[in-house]
């Protein structure tokens, strides 16, 4: 999908300038200094004392609030956060021998400019907290009220891109978050999922808002992320990186065959960046690179049909209870009426009406008999001539059980199946100031996800995950556009227009898709179906098979 968002996602810095009996001080010249970039922004007080910077990048900051008859005021290390209304109030003292008073200053611990509740998910967090797949949805479980997502749900089968990795905050449903990219929405419309993934690298923070956001956030009912990706600066400054997972580094899972080798489980993750100015003061460039591949063994325990089953015999099904289709509530079958083994299978095939004994001429229990299997005297046993080809070849299909010793109805089946990742994200960033009043800048977003996961559990029937071979391979394609310019019209005005392209095409296939079961048993295929392979079919209490 392809579309244009306007978001807002630039932070604001405000606040009064007072003199020491508290009295405003109007006409008070301030200026904003980017510490990193070296860009100034000024403005002055109004009538009341008060000053205002909108849409201001996220970064570190030095206030300087000047006044005739007044000290300069300095506020140095400012950290202005992700969608954050910050509220500095400045104090100046009288001038005396002092000409200038610096104060390092830092972000306030409560906002009062906002009644959103949220939590910020800094630079220096996003930098250094060690996360096992460098996945940025990780660190939202930092924010107060935040959780992981309900096991088998949405997040997990459709949030590919993040690796299925998710949260929900206060209730809500983990598919009900919204997240941004620079303003720019990161969202796929289908299952709500992230369309693309930025690098730890490439993200300086991030803002988890969980209630009372305003409306132009208020896309989904659960938590904005607004995400803002890296910028260069004036020193030129990279990484380069590799983080490596060995299963000879592993100890045995708990489930895997003591008889057999750890299963080999090989997990790459590398990358770089690379930012810096083009020209100093004016012209910055940001650029991030990270690939992910996984091979990992995991291992499966599944209730597979015994060989007994696949050939028809259910006679250990039997129970010696026996039932009477004639009973009724308060009208038991008399003793001329048939009664069954409570674990008899029946021919469909045979079925005909049948007068129980318990009726009435004014009200005849009649009801549809059939008749219970029986093959060369055995009872509960399906003649081979009576199973139908395809059920037989699907179950060829099938490795047999080998378990022998599991409890009737356990699992009895261990496997290795073997889960694929193979991504690649590119992020590229440039921004440019035009004057002192406006500003440009253009960044790129590149994703391209595939992904093998051998089991999936069917959450709907609570059925045992198929054996290898019966996966689901997941392909993601996503790409991520944002163009804005600033203007500074007037100390007090400002203009951000920002444009943004968002795309995303997402498949997911059974891994058999292609194996062409149905043409090798010349069954025709309905005009236009693309799955070649094995149908789904789910039998209550064994592995899904398809």
């Amino acid at each position: 999908t392809a579309s244009l968002c306007g978001q807002s996602w630039n932070s604001n810095l405000e606040g009064t300038v007072t003199d020491p009996s508290g009295a405003a001080v109007p006409g008070a010249g301030v200026q904003l200094r980017n510490a990193a970039t070296g860009q100034i922004r000024q403005t002055q007080t109004s009538e009341l004392g008060f000053y205002t910077f909108p849409v201001v990048p996220v970064g570190t900051y030095e206030l300087e609030v000047s006044k005739d008859g007044f000290a300069t005021q300095v506020l140095a290390e400012l950290t202005i956060q992700v969608a954050q209304t910050a509220r500095v109030d400045v104090r100046l003292e009288l001038a005396r021998e002092q000409a200038e008073v610096r104060v390092d200053s830092s972000s306030p611990l409560i906002q009062t400019a906002t009644p959103a509740i949220g939590d910020e998910i800094d630079n220096q967090r996003v930098s250094l907290l060690p996360l096992n797949g460098r996945q940025f949805s990780q660190l939202t479980l930092l924010a107060a009220g935040a959780i992981p997502p309900y096991p088998n749900g949405s997040t997990q089968q459709y949030n590919t891109a993040a690796l299925g990795i998710g949260f929900s905050v206060n209730g809500q449903r983990s598919e009900r978050n919204n997240f941004s990219l620079d303003g720019i929405t990161l969202m796929e419309p289908f299952a709500y999922s992230l369309s693309a993934n930025p690098s730890i690298d490439a993200i300086r923070e991030f803002r988890v808002v969980e209630n009372s956001y305003t409306a132009e956030q208020g896309l989904t009912s659960g938590a904005q992320v607004n995400i803002a990706s890296r910028t260069g600066t004036n020193r030129l400054k990279g990484t380069a990186y590799e983080f490596l997972r060995n299963s000879a580094l592993d100890a045995r899972n708990f489930f895997d065959d003591p008889n057999q080798p750890i299963p080999p489980f090989r997990q790459n993750q590398f990358g770089a960046s690379l930012g810096g100015p083009i020209r100093r003061d004016r012209t910055f460039f940001f650029a991030n690179y990270e690939g992910l591949r996984i091979h990992q063994s995991v291992t499966n325990t599944t209730l597979l049909p015994s060989e007994a089953l696949r050939s028809g015999d259910f006679s250990d099904q039997l129970t010696g209870n026996l039932f009477s289709p004639c009973s009724q509530e308060g009208n038991p079958a008399g003793p001329t009426d048939p009664f069954f083994d409570t674990g008899t299978i029946f021919d469909p095939y045979t079925e005909r009406p049948f007068t129980c004994s318990n009726g009435s001429p004014d009200h005849p229990n009649v009801i549809a008999l059939k008749d219970p299997f029986v093959y060369n005297g055995q009872p509960n046993v399906i003649p081979p001539g009576q199973i139908d080809p395809l059920s037989r070849a699907i179950l060829e299909r099938l490795p047999l059980p080998n378990q022998p010793n599991a409890t009737p109805g356990a699992n009895n089946h261990i496997n290795v199946g073997e889960r694929r990742v193979v991504s690649d994200q590119f992020l590229f960033r440039i921004d440019h100031q035009l004057s002192s009043r406006h500003q440009i800048f253009g960044r790129l977003l590149f994703f391209n996800g595939n992904q093998l996961f051998p089991f999936v559990p069917n959450t709907f029937a609570q059925n045992p995950p198929a054996p290898p071979g019966y996966g689901t391979g997941k392909d993601d394609r996503g790409r991520n556009l944002a163009l804005g310019v600033t203007s500074v019209l007037r100390p007090t005005l400002i203009n951000d227009f920002r444009v943004g392209y968002a795309y995303f095409l997402g498949t997911k296939a059974a891994q058999n898709i292609n194996s062409g079961f149905l043409d090798e048993l010349g069954i025709a295929r309905a005009p236009g179906a693309t799955n070649r392979g094995i149908p789904a079919i789910n039998v209550p209490g064994y592995a899904d098979m398809g």
